[in-house]
């Protein structure tokens, strides 16, 4: 899971934020990313941000990994 502010029960829970800073959440996406696809997981899920600003922006970037990650 990779999660704004909360730690949700999941076997790998990646938090971005625990304060809930967007801005420290899109300093932290890619490095959640990248350790998700490296793990032997299967499944990641993403908490959606708020839709404003950065939050905006990183929904979009999940978005698109999630499209790009299911044409492979």
């Amino acid at each position: 899971v990779i999660a704004f502010r909360d730690r949700f029960e999941a076997t790998r829970c990646e938090t971005l934020s625990p304060d809930g800073d967007v801005d420290e959440a899109a300093r932290a996406l890619f490095a959640a990313m990248r350790a998700l696809d490296a793990s032997d997981i299967e499944v990641i899920l993403a908490e959606v941000f708020p839709e404003e600003g950065l939050g905006r922006a990183i929904n979009d970037r999940l978005g698109r990994a999630a499209v790009k990650r299911r044409m492979t």
